[in-house]
């Protein structure tokens, strides 16, 4: 037995098959759920970016205070002393 949907649109009648209907509800379910997936990888990009260029920072921080005859050492527990204020 096969049911059958009818839509009245413009004075036409469509014949829809339920399995038609179904089956793109679960397209857009599954579009919906994929583009939240893909939301967490564009943070994660995101996050990643902040976090090298924050490396790239220390990095040159660390170059810096050896130039000026300070030692890592201080400078890395300053930074830590900052960052738990």
């Amino acid at each position: 037995m096969c049911f059958y949907f009818q839509l009245e649109a413009s004075s036409k009648r469509i014949n829809l098959d339920p399995t038609i209907i179904i089956t793109s509800l679960l397209i857009v379910y599954s579009l919906h759920i994929l583009s939240l997936y893909m939301q967490g990888t564009r943070m994660k990009l995101v996050v990643n970016m902040i976090m090298g260029t924050m490396m790239g920072a220390l990095a040159e921080g660390l170059t810096l205070s050896k130039s000026a005859d300070i030692s890592p050492e201080i400078l890395l527990q300053v930074i830590f002393m900052l960052v738990f204020i």
